[in-house]
């Protein structure tokens, strides 16, 4: 082994040498404890002996080939959840750039919820998994207004008339039917649906109180809530940082929840300035990683809304 396939000493004793030890161990003292039994007891007591080792042994190269059996299907499955992951990063940045050729501030936007909702989900201890999955919803949670219109998307919410706010009020719900027709994301797609209630229950659209409310759902509406202060958008100039930490802070058990919000403060403590004002490098939106979006009638057409 080492001459032909240039195996070090090390690698010939990990691969070729340590894995069968224990089996082969065990098939001498077998042999020596039945040899025992029939000098001591008779053939019938090593033939008994001997078939339960026999049995063992099959049992135990059953159970090594049903862990390697899980093993690669662990690693299979891995691989394929990174390549969802990708295509679905892909699609939300696809949506999202349509949706910037009508309103300039839903790209910076939701990549500013989207870092903010991930950092977020791990503080409070949901693991990497989550936190991407929660990363993805924030991307993709207002894709919905695409099929809002114009005049309603470019009116400051406060001017809008009744049917307008209906019209605004019902994107979450466009945006969950995006989501729910995509693989890995039918979950998600409720936190999305969800991301504008209110833990009062005065939010939209299905008035919900904070504690019927999952958690992701409650980072979503925390991370936007600040990245909509921080930034600047059609309808309002961005604020300082130390003016929208007072506004979360009065938000409190209001707008969003008390713990999330107060882990979110204790996040922002700890980054630097930049990451307070969404002006890193880390919050520039993937757009250069995908092709061009596609037209805005192919993007209604895929998904059934008008």
């Amino acid at each position: 082994m080492r001459l032909k396939y240039r195996l070090s000493p090390g690698e010939i004793a990990r691969e070729m040498v340590l894995p069968p030890l224990p089996s082969d161990a065990l098939a001498i003292v077998t042999t020596l404890v039945t040899a025992l039994a029939i000098t001591a007891y008779g053939p019938a007591a090593g033939l008994i002996l001997l078939s339960g080792a026999a049995l063992s042994l099959i049992l135990v190269k059953q159970v090594r080939e049903h862990h390697k059996r899980k093993l690669r299907a662990e690693a299979e499955n891995a691989a394929l959840r990174e390549a969802l992951r990708e295509s679905n990063l892909n699609l939300a940045a696809r949506l999202v750039g349509q949706l910037a050729l009508r309103d300039g501030h839903a790209q910076a936007h939701a990549a500013a919820s989207a870092i903010y909702a991930e950092d977020l989900a791990r503080e409070m201890g949901l693991g990497d998994g989550r936190a991407q999955e929660v990363r993805l919803a924030a991307l993709l949670q207002d894709v919905g207004l695409l099929y809002v219109p114009d005049e309603v998307l470019l009116t400051p919410p406060e001017k809008l008339n009744s049917l307008g706010r209906m019209r605004l009020e019902e994107h979450p719900v466009s945006s969950e039917k995006v989501l729910a027709e995509v693989p890995g994301l039918h979950e998600a797609a409720q936190w999305v649906r969800w991301h504008h209630e209110r833990v009062d229950g005065t939010g939209y659209p299905d008035r919900l109180r904070g504690e019927w409310l999952p958690l992701e759902a409650r980072i979503l509406a925390t991370a936007a809530f600040y990245a909509s202060l921080v930034l600047d958008s059609p309808h309002s100039q961005r604020r300082s940082p130390e003016e929208a930490r007072r506004a979360l802070i009065e938000e409190m058990d209001q707008a969003v929840d008390g713990l999330v919000a107060k882990t979110f403060l204790r996040v922002l403590d700890r980054e630097g300035a930049s990451y307070a004002t969404a002006s890193d490098g880390r919050f520039r939106f993937p757009e250069e990683e995908v092709a061009p979006p596609p037209a805005a009638d192919n993007v209604y057409q895929l998904h059934g809304l008008s």
